[in-house]
């Protein structure tokens, strides 16, 4: 880790210990490192881009949350998924 990152880390596990904004950021900076070694990172495209801000809008919902949704939640978050992926891969 940088030593920049250092600062960045100690406030956001001081706001909520390694909770899910912390783990969307690390996510978002490992798509980030992936897509750049690939060569496919468009021009402009920021870590921040490929963070999430929603568990459900990104497919980060545990076993517990997904079988809490109803059948038409459940389809739209599987549609979701589905649309995310396609989106990374091309």
């Amino acid at each position: 880790m940088p030593a920049w990152e250092l600062p960045y880390w100690q406030a956001e596990y001081s706001r909520e210990p390694w909770g899910f904004s912390a783990l969307d950021y690390l996510t978002g900076k490992l798509a980030h490192q992936l897509i750049a070694a690939t060569g496919r990172l468009q021009p402009g495209t920021t870590i921040a881009d490929l963070c999430c801000q929603d568990p459900f809008e990104c497919g980060e919902l545990s076993e517990e949350e997904y079988a809490q949704l109803d059948g038409d939640e459940q389809i739209a978050y599987s549609r979701r998924l589905v649309a995310r992926t396609k989106q990374v891969l091309s």
